[in-house]
């Protein structure tokens, strides 16, 4: 049996206990829980806006309006978890 396979096997036996979804034509040790935010510090536009369940033009405008705060690093901007959880307190 090969590291891989070893690995391979791991993989499916961990799969059948979380049930972890993959996506067609994704190999299987590559899929991860898709709630994988909670341990993120930061997220980007589009992943806080999947969180809050919002578009992302509207997450968008929150940050251009300055309703929300965020890092600017270059051209990225990252909103931390912990802010978009309590901005989401206070709004929703």
């Amino acid at each position: 049996m090969t590291e891989k396979s070893g690995f391979a096997d791991k993989f499916h036996e961990f799969s059948l206990f979380f049930k972890v979804d993959v996506l067609p034509g994704q190999p299987a040790y590559l899929a991860g829980p898709k709630t994988c935010i909670e341990t993120k510090i930061v997220m980007t536009i589009e992943e806080a806006s999947e969180y809050a369940g919002i578009g992302r033009n509207t997450m968008r405008n929150l940050v251009e309006w300055g309703k929300l705060p965020v890092l600017k690093v270059g051209r990225k901007v990252l909103i931390k978890s912990d802010i978009l959880e309590k901005f989401m307190e206070v709004n929703c």
